[in-house]
């Protein structure tokens, strides 16, 4: 039997690190924050106490679920992303897709968020990618499909792979099983 040719895309576990440092070096910097003294945060910040306190408890919170997210990925053995005949396994981010089959994708476009660029996969039936996994998971992937247009996005900050090989990678899987044009360009936010 021959060995698959299937491109196989691993978690970049030196991402993922840097992702947890920074988590933590956030999660300091909010606690700093939080626990500054109402004098030291108005001579030293220029800012209202209870606008740098809630600054530094929504740097604490958002940092460290990043963070919990990032080392569960550290330990995860799957693959990022295995592109097959019959779709793709998305285990990119925290609110992965799963398995989605090429015959669900209507196309893919591209997204950007500040500095980080997504590749947004277009399904045909968005509801029955929204109601999959944990009430939090969600609640994600509905804001991902308001945000997006897709409760599918797949960046490659996780994934050892360039963001550019990543989109050549997925429009040469996408027109061989699919025949879906690539959109192009879509609205940037920053």
């Amino acid at each position: 039997m021959a060995p698959s040719t299937e491109p196989v895309i691993p978690l970049s576990k030196t991402k993922i690190l840097l992702a947890m440092i920074g988590s933590i070096a956030f999660v300091g910097v909010g606690a700093w924050m939080f626990g500054m003294s109402d004098v030291t945060a108005v001579h030293s910040l220029h800012r209202p106490p209870l606008y740098v306190h809630g600054v530094g408890l929504v740097s604490m919170i958002f940092a460290g679920l990043c963070g919990i997210i990032a080392a569960r990925k550290f330990f995860d053995r799957r693959p990022g992303l295995h592109l097959t005949e019959a779709g793709l396994i998305d285990n990119s981010s925290g609110v992965s897709a799963g398995f989605v089959p090429w015959t669900d994708i209507i196309g893919i476009k591209l997204h950007k968020i500040a500095h980080t660029r997504f590749l947004v996969v277009e399904v045909a039936e968005p509801e029955k990618y929204i109601a999959r996994g944990s009430a939090v998971r969600r609640w994600l992937n509905r804001k991902n499909f308001h945000r997006c247009g897709s409760p599918i996005t797949i960046s490659s900050t996780a994934l050892a792979i360039d963001f550019d090989d990543l989109t050549r990678l997925f429009n040469h899987y996408l027109s061989k099983y699919r025949a879906a044009p690539f959109r192009g360009q879509a609205a940037t936010r920053t």
